[in-house]
């Protein structure tokens, strides 16, 4: 479980709330799209599933943790 200290707003999080979940997800369609092998489309279908489950579950906290200021956050940044 993340353990959030201070809620994040500037840099690349001031436009995507899980950069490095849509960095992965990016990366490995990328790569299964390059390779075109069955075998990888069912990995990556589980690597971007894992991700949106993972960034669903720190969002849960991070409501909980920050409140307002967090919905404040959620409506300005994307994804």
């Amino acid at each position: 479980m993340p353990k959030p200290k201070k809620l994040v707003t500037y840099g690349i999080y001031s436009k995507f709330r899980n950069p490095i979940y849509i960095g992965l997800s990016l990366t490995v369609i990328g790569w299964s799209l390059l390779i075109a092998d069955i075998t990888f489309y069912i990995i990556t279908l589980f690597i971007v599933i894992s991700c949106i489950l993972r960034a669903k579950l720190e969002e849960k906290v991070l409501e909980g943790k920050f409140g307002k200021n967090y919905d404040k956050y959620k409506r300005k940044t994307w994804i």
